[in-house]
């Protein structure tokens, strides 16, 4: 997966934003990888199991909680 967003973005201009849903800290090299290039990485995850530092690590992380609650 990770190396399919990577891929992704270098072959295709057109992308400026990367979502990842997942609360998993394991994903904060490709946010790295993927604001080193330039582009814009948002998150997306349960607030129970969302680790912070990956939240913290995406220009904008949204709780599917708080998401679900504005929808209904």
């Amino acid at each position: 997966l990770c190396l399919d967003a990577m891929e992704d973005v270098a072959r295709h201009d057109h992308i400026g934003t990367v979502v990842v849903v997942s609360g998993d800290s394991d994903f904060m090299p490709l946010a790295q990888k993927i604001k080193a290039s330039g582009h814009r990485v948002v998150g997306l995850g349960a607030r129970g199991t969302t680790n912070g530092h990956w939240a913290s690590s995406c220009h904008a992380f949204h709780y599917y909680e708080d998401l679900v609650a504005t929808t209904c």
